[in-house]
């Protein structure tokens, strides 16, 4: 019996426990429009970065839920400590997706983790990213 309870105490210290879980706020600011919605994606790897297909996990919000300051503010709870970056859109025309003009830049107001913008082509993984250790994060970023 001895054993068997030492057994479960050092299988309970070494398992993924709630308790290495952590959340993540995600303020977005620069919200001028109420029409449409809001697109986030958190992505945990550079594969597919900032494309919203290829996200870990992502969410949405009526863009006439921001408060009066243009700010609207997203949750992700349970995440495992490491590394991840954020990608952000107004889709203002509901369709779904980030409207681009001839030449292959955003006509929509989007955001990356850390404020960064791409000057030729899209933004990196590796410039956007921000870790997430034991504690929980507050991460802000601009539409522009």
């Amino acid at each position: 019996m001895k054993h068997l309870i030492y057994g479960l105490f050092i299988t309970s210290c070494f398992s993924v426990s709630p308790l290495l879980a952590n959340s993540l706020t995600i303020e977005v600011a620069g919200v001028t429009d109420a029409e449409g919605e809001i697109r986030i994606a958190l992505f945990d790897k550079a594969d597919g970065f900032p494309d919203e297909a290829s996200l870990f996990r992502g969410d949405t919000a009526l863009a006439s839920l921001a408060d009066a300051s243009g700010k609207i503010i997203f949750h992700f709870t349970a995440l495992v400590p490491g590394i991840y970056a954020i990608a952000a859109y107004h889709d203002k025309n509901g369709n779904q997706q980030l409207d681009k003009n001839f030449f292959g830049l955003p006509k929509e107001p989007y955001g990356i983790s850390n404020n960064i913008r791409a000057r030729f082509g899209p933004p990196t993984f590796e410039k956007a990213l921000f870790e997430i250790t034991r504690m929980d994060k507050v991460v802000e970023l601009t539409l522009d």
